[in-house]
């Protein structure tokens, strides 16, 4: 089901444990610096609902007007926000994994991805939290033809058929 989310939108999420420290504000920074250096651009970010995420991120970023902080989605309403999205910008593997099935381009924040998969194919783009390195990779998104190469959907993690395999195999035994 679609979320949407206009044209353009960049889907931000943003609540993996090792970020709660001094790596949070550099995740905040450089959210900020994202939708600073693209103000065109509307940036969706649905807020986890832990209190050590949602409260500083509210109070790093609420005053962003590109930047729309929203109630976390259900599992289906995230599904149609990854498909929606122009791009991601996730420190999550499995957002990585949902972004890399609909071909959305990604912008992995964190050092290094336990996906490289999707990296491989030309669909992730590892900027850890890097200002610049996001900003960037954004900006050569805005390059059609860069685009048309990344958001390619990919089945690197899989082709949604390993339950009926599984079933097939164990039939068979």
């Amino acid at each position: 089901r679609s979320a949407g989310l206009p044209p353009g939108t960049v889907l931000v999420t943003c609540h993996r444990r090792e970020n709660h420290r001094d790596e949070f504000l550099a995740a905040t920074d450089m959210i900020r610096a994202l939708a600073d250096a693209f103000p065109h651009r509307s940036f969706v970010l649905p807020v986890h609902p832990s209190p050590r995420v949602r409260e500083p991120l509210r109070r790093a970023l609420s005053q962003l007007a590109n930047l729309h902080i929203r109630e976390p989605l259900d599992y289906p309403a995230m599904l149609g926000a990854i498909a929606d999205a122009h791009v991601v910008l996730t420190d999550s593997g499995g957002v990585q994994e949902e972004a890399a099935w609909f071909g959305t381009p990604c912008l992995v924040a964190r050092p290094e991805t336990d996906r490289p998969e999707s990296v491989d194919t030309g669909q992730a783009f590892v900027v850890g939290l890097d200002p610049a390195a996001a900003i960037d990779t954004l900006a050569a998104l805005d390059d059609d033809l860069t685009y048309a190469r990344a958001a390619v959907p990919t089945t690197a993690f899989g082709d949604g058929t390993a339950s009926t395999q599984i079933i097939q195999i164990l039939a068979a035994q």
